[in-house]
């Protein structure tokens, strides 16, 4: 009797993170390969200055993983291909990501939902490797950058924010 409680219980508690970051799966009816995204995560909120609003969102295609990034830019930017983006940790090792194609910022591309529709952003995917989600739920983020034409962009998680993407990638390391 314990142990199928124990195991309700791990289910229910499954469930429940699965439910907390919108992990869903489906199958592409044309293609047949199988999918599974994530809900949007807030990486850092901006106020003005040097803050930028950017979100994230994990998704596995068949055996491919890619990361989705969007960041409000509210200027005009280019990301160029093989631009890094980098995410320090707390222990100060960097997980790199590279751009595989040219991007430029258009309006809305770095909102989600309404707010933010008519600013400018842009809209990132790209691949990574299940090494690499594995190592983002190992620890805290520290801090990020997305290397642009001329510049880059600083993005720094609050600390409830960093809190949540390392759990959020902890979670997706085991289920993707």
């Amino acid at each position: 009797m314990k142990t199928v409680f124990s195991l309700l219980l791990c289910f229910c508690s499954l469930c429940m993170t699965a439910q907390k970051y919108g992990f869903s799966s489906s199958t592409d009816e044309f293609t047949g390969e199988s999918i599974i995204v994530s809900d949007w995560q807030k990486l850092s909120v901006g106020f003005g200055g040097n803050t930028y609003n950017s979100y994230l969102m994990l998704c596995r295609i068949d055996s491919s993983y890619f990361l989705n990034l969007k960041v409000m830019t509210m200027e005009v930017a280019a990301v160029e291909e093989g631009a890094r983006f980098m995410i320090k940790m707390e222990d100060g090792e960097v997980v790199t990501f590279v751009n595989p194609q040219y991007v430029l910022s258009d309006r809305g591309d770095g909102a989600i939902n309404f707010g933010g529709s008519s600013a400018m952003g842009v809209h990132i995917v790209l691949p990574c490797e299940s090494s690499q989600i594995t190592a983002l739920g190992a620890q805290k983020i520290e801090k990020c950058r997305l290397e642009a034409r001329g510049k880059y962009y600083e993005l720094a998680p609050g600390n409830k924010a960093a809190r949540n993407l390392q759990e959020y990638f902890l979670y997706a390391s085991q289920l993707l």
